[in-house]
């Protein structure tokens, strides 16, 4: 997809279910993003966490895609991939296996279908297909990937993985899948890693590794959340309190490593970072969002996506 001037650099805001179906609310951030100079874009739930799915045929729905194409704002459709309790409760048996029987389940709920069935690939590449049609710009697949903590999660569960590919192989093959079903409907293909993909050696058991998602996917966005990272890490002694320093050191990682591919001569995916615009232990306003912008620019990029499960966002930032 050939993007337009204006959108040649998404900058955007998640807005939430609840205030996308909300006209009321969600004109006032089409008017917010319509007049500002730092946002041209929102990411919007097309399949959630909980595995539920917008529907595609309401007439609202329609308007607000409407107003917002009216408006020139970007659209992404988040579709959270693997993590889906609704499917694997539906579906039993494309659900992650525990070894003893039975579906596994996170924290002893949380229900993931198995990213090595196929049967799941499809199920997925047909809701992105609907939201082609719906009008969104791009598809962002959110939770491509496999459960974390793999050291104790592995020994637990079994994959139906007949053909023995790794898990990096296997989702390396279902974004070729992707990008070969969405061809036809010419729009972008972004994947969300971990914040810890632009740094980590290896998949971290989760079969996320840059150097194969930056090279199938026309977008890579990590999640480089500051309260996320552990005391010391690079080696800050309290990551939360260091916005500017957690952002630029992330990001320096993955530019050489993009870097790098290029001096191969092949083709990267544009780095665009999701930024921290929720508070946990220190409160995140407007300062500490401005601050992890600043990071980015300093690597020359242009590109970010604020979170907040909420839609709360400092208007200060527009």
């Amino acid at each position: 997809m050939v993007l337009g001037k204006k959108h040649h650099h998404v900058r955007g805001i998640y807005l939430n279910p609840t205030v996308f179906a909300d006209n009321k609310r969600c004109m006032e951030y089409i008017r917010l993003i319509s007049s500002s100079s730092r946002f041209n874009a929102v990411v919007i739930d097309v399949k959630d966490d909980n595995g539920n799915i917008i529907k595609f045929n309401d007439i609202n729905i329609k308007k607000q895609m409407a107003c917002l194409k009216k408006n020139n704002i970007y659209r992404i459709a988040r579709v959270v991939t693997f993590k889906d309790p609704r499917l694997a409760q539906v579906q039993p048996s494309w659900a992650i296996q525990r070894k003893s029987g039975g579906i596994w389940k996170q924290k002893g709920w949380i229900g993931w279908v198995d990213p090595f069935r196929k049967e799941v690939w499809r199920y997925v590449i047909n809701i992105a297909k609907k939201a082609a049609r719906l009008g969104f710009d791009e598809i962002q697949f959110d939770y491509v990937r496999y459960p974390e903590n793999a050291n104790v999660v592995d020994h637990q569960i079994a994959f139906h993985n007949p053909a023995k590919l790794s898990k990096v192989e296997n989702l390396t093959s279902f974004f070729r899948f992707v990008k070969r079903a969405l061809r036809p409907f010419h729009v972008r293909i972004s994947a969300d890693v971990f914040g810890f993909v632009t740094s980590a050696v290896n998949d971290m058991g989760i079969g996320q590794k840059w150097e194969k998602i930056t090279q199938v996917v026309d977008c890579i966005s990590p999640m480089i959340y500051p309260s996320y990272y552990a005391k010391n890490s690079y080696k800050l002694k309290n990551p939360e309190n260091e916005p500017y320093k957690v952002l630029y050191r992330g990001l320096a990682d993955a530019v050489k490593r993009n870097a790098i591919i290029k001096r191969s001569g092949k083709a990267t995916a544009a780095i665009r970072p999701w930024l921290q615009a929720f508070s946990l232990q220190k409160r995140y306003g407007a300062k500490e969002v401005l601050d992890q912008i600043r990071a980015l620019h300093a690597h020359g990029i242009n590109e970010y996506l604020l979170w907040n499960i909420n839609s709360k966002y400092p208007k200060s930032i527009y």
